[in-house]
């Protein structure tokens, strides 16, 4: 349970950096990297979900997420650069 919190009765897992999951962390990281705006950074992450639903999902695992650099990819493919 050293990953998990606990408040009034319930179980929480705790998430890395305020709150956030590591793939929603590399997500942002990349939007920075490339400058994107707060609207862009959410028609990417529309973008990449689109792709995964598409068959063109990552290969970090079986759901399709993206490893850091194939988000770096997309966020080229996405930016058009």
């Amino acid at each position: 349970m050293a990953n998990c919190e606990y408040n009034r009765g319930y179980i929480y897992t705790i998430k890395s950096k305020l709150g956030q999951k590591k793939d929603i962390q590399q997500l942002n990281a990349v939007a920075r990297e490339f400058n994107m705006t707060e609207e862009e950074r959410r028609e990417f992450g529309d973008f990449l979900e689109e792709e995964k639903a598409t068959g063109h999902g990552g290969t970090k695992n079986e759901r399709g997420d993206f490893t850091y650099e194939e988000l770096r990819r997309k966020a080229r493919e996405f930016l058009g650069i």
